[in-house]
């Protein structure tokens, strides 16, 4: 029944955002770099917010879950704020560096890597919280780009909590995840609006959304993979989030192999290279959606199958052939040219 009622009260607290949304500021406008038609409100990330928030109370959460669903606050509001004056990319920097030792704080960081080879895990030692700042920081981070046509963003961050329940049945520790489902349910609920599928006005994610989603993520899969949990084994939280990871490793690679600021903006991003090949947003929509899918499909196939030293290095295999792949995409645009 509560599953039921979080689809709906999405519905509700969208429709609700959007008609306040003008106040709040909280409109994109199009322009030269946007090509949507009119106004679009920039509240889906408070809509699914308020509606995990109000659930959240009805469930059961430890400490933990508790803590980082409240931190997440910060990196949301922080981010609703920058979508309606700008604040710029260091106070949301910093934004989330705070969040982010909030929850670090309360003990729950990246303490090992998990076991290869059948011995005991690797441990990181005071490495673990440089590794835990960096993973959320950079998936935050790697979540909010890829946030660049219609409902990419939203399908990237689902496909993951999807995949993450899966790893988690089939690791044989499954348990009640009724957060897990009420946030899979809301992004949903969210996907159906910002792809017109459903009769109510569209929304876009904001950076408050895209963030805010990025950081719940982030420590999702750090909470499931620590040793006091240890629902999953650590190598396949990177496949849940292998296309986003894949994204914002191989766009630093390139910036810096091209002697470039590994942080100045570009159109570098996977979506932005096959857009800029010709391909309409819909189908670019469906092509990473499937290419998200397939990879997380194929993480857990080699490492259930294979184990997890194999999934690693099919990782990494498949992070190069990306890389590959990505600049022959880029010099056919460079060549149209």
């Amino acid at each position: 029944m509560i599953y039921i009622f979080v689809f709906f009260l999405t519905f509700i607290t969208i429709i609700f955002f959007s008609y306040i949304s003008k106040h709040l500021k909280l409109i994109d406008y199009p322009n030269s770099r946007k090509l949507h038609k009119g106004p679009i409100p920039l509240v889906g990330g408070l809509s699914i917010y308020a509606s995990i928030l109000i659930l959240s109370f009805f469930v059961e959460m430890d400490n933990y879950i508790s803590i980082i669903l409240a931190s997440s606050l910060i990196v949301l509001i922080l981010g609703a704020i920058d979508d309606a004056i700008e604040l710029g990319v260091i106070l949301r920097l910093i934004s989330q560096l705070i969040a982010s030792l909030i929850v670090l704080g309360s003990g729950l960081s990246i303490l090992d890597i998990g076991s290869y080879f059948s011995v005991e895990p690797i441990k990181l030692g005071i490495f673990g919280s440089l590794l835990t700042i960096l993973s959320v920081m950079g998936l935050t981070n790697a979540i909010n780009f890829i946030d660049g046509i219609d409902g990419l963003c939203s399908s990237i961050v689902l496909n993951a909590f999807i995949t993450l329940v899966i790893f988690i049945y089939f690791s044989g520790n499954y348990q009640n995840f009724e957060l897990i489902y009420i946030i899979i349910i809301s992004i949903t609920s969210f996907l159906l609006v910002n792809m017109n599928i459903v009769p109510i006005k569209k929304v876009f994610l904001g950076d408050s959304g895209s963030m805010a989603l990025g950081f719940l993520l982030s420590w999702f899969l750090i909470y499931h993979s620590h040793p006091s949990i240890r629902n999953i084994h650590p190598v396949l939280t990177i496949w849940c989030i292998a296309l986003p990871m894949y994204d914002l490793l191989g766009v630093i690679l390139r910036r810096l192999l091209r002697e470039i600021n590994p942080f100045k903006s570009d159109r570098r991003h996977i979506h932005h290279i096959l857009i800029d090949l010709g391909l309409t947003p819909l189908k670019v929509f469906i092509i990473l959606t499937s290419v998200s899918i397939f990879l997380s499909f194929s993480g857990g196939i080699i490492y259930f199958n294979f184990g997890s030293i194999y999934a690693l290095i099919i990782y990494i295999i498949f992070f190069l052939l990306y890389v590959y792949v990505s600049l022959i995409l880029s010099r056919k645009i460079t060549s149209k040219k």
